[in-house]
C-alpha cells in the first residue's frame, strides 16, 4: 500500500469518528487511481447524543465521568467508581465520587457517596478528580486527584494526589489527612501549574506502582507524559 493511500484512510477514519462526512465532489473513476489526487471530505459536527439508555446516568439525572473499575473478588462484582458531573459551590459538590456495582455490565446498583469534595477553601481536594482503588490486607485504598482552584491564594498546587481508605469498598471512604500529598516535581521540566493527576495504582510483586498523567517540556515543546512512582507501603512514594 502506498503512503498516500494510508494518509487518505487515516484522514477518513478520523473524520468519521468525530463527525458525519460526505464527499465534496465525486471524482471520475478514470482518475481515482492517480496517487497525486485526494478525495476531499467535508465534515460536519454531530449532535451530542442525549439518549442515555445504554450509558448509565445517576438516578437524579447527572452524567458520570472518569470511571475507574475495580473487581471485588469477595462479592464477585465490579465496582465502577466515577465522578458525578456536578459542580455546585453553595452545596460543596465539586465532582464528588460515587460508584455503581454490577456483575453483568447491564444492570447496575448505585452506592452512596464514596468521596466528597472538601469544604475547606485551601484543602487539596476542594474538588475531586479521577483515581483508582487497590486493596492491601483488609483495607481498600483510594488514590485520587485533588484539585484546588484557590491554589494561588492558598500558596499550594492546583493538582495533587491524595488518599482515602475503607474496609468496605462501596461505603464512604475516610480521607487520610496525614498522607503526604504528591505534587508535581519542581525544577524537572514538568508543568508546575497544571496537568498532574489521574493516579493509577497497581502491584507488581512486592512493589506498588503509581502512574500519573502529566505534561513536560521536551525540547521546547509541551508534551503529555506518564510519570511513575513506586512504594512498598502505599504511603511513601518515590
Amino acid at each position: 500500500m502506498k503512503l498516500t493511500n494510508v494518509k487518505i484512510g487515516v484522514a477518513a477514519l478520523l473524520c468519521l469518528a468525530g463527525s458525519s462526512c460526505k464527499q465534496e465532489k465525486a471524482m471520475p473513476s478514470a482518475t481515482k487511481t492517480d496517487p497525486k489526487l485526494r478525495t476531499n471530505l467535508v465534515c460536519t459536527q454531530q449532535t451530542e447524543q442525549t439518549d442515555y439508555t445504554i450509558y448509565k446516568m445517576t438516578a437524579d439525572g447527572y452524567r458520570v465521568g472518569d470511571m475507574a473499575p475495580y473487581y471485588d473478588s469477595s462479592t464477585g462484582k465490579f465496582n465502577i467508581y466515577f465522578l458525578k458531573d456536578i459542580w455546585d459551590d453553595p452545596t460543596n459538590n465539586r465532582h464528588p465520587m460515587y460508584a455503581f456495582t454490577t456483575n453483568n455490565f447491564y444492570s447496575y446498583t448505585a452506592t452512596g457517596q464514596i468521596i466528597g469534595s472538601s469544604s475547606a477553601t485551601c484543602a487539596q481536594d476542594n474538588a475531586v478528580g479521577a483515581g483508582s482503588v487497590v486493596k492491601s490486607g483488609s483495607t481498600f485504598y483510594f488514590f485520587y486527584s485533588g484539585r484546588n482552584n484557590n491554589y494561588v491564594s492558598c500558596g499550594s498546587k492546583l493538582e495533587g494526589v491524595v488518599r482515602a481508605s475503607s474496609t468496605n469498598a462501596t461505603s464512604a471512604f475516610t480521607k487520610n489527612t496525614t498522607f503526604p500529598t504528591i505534587t508535581v516535581p519542581i525544577g524537572q521540566g514538568y508543568d508546575e501549574n497544571d496537568n498532574f493527576r489521574d493516579p493509577y495504582v497497581f502491584q507488581d510483586g512486592t512493589t506498588w506502582n503509581m502512574l500519573l498523567t502529566a505534561r513536560k517540556n521536551v525540547s521546547g515543546t509541551w508534551r503529555g507524559v506518564v510519570v511513575r512512582y513506586t512504594s512498598t507501603d502505599l504511603t511513601n512514594w518515590t
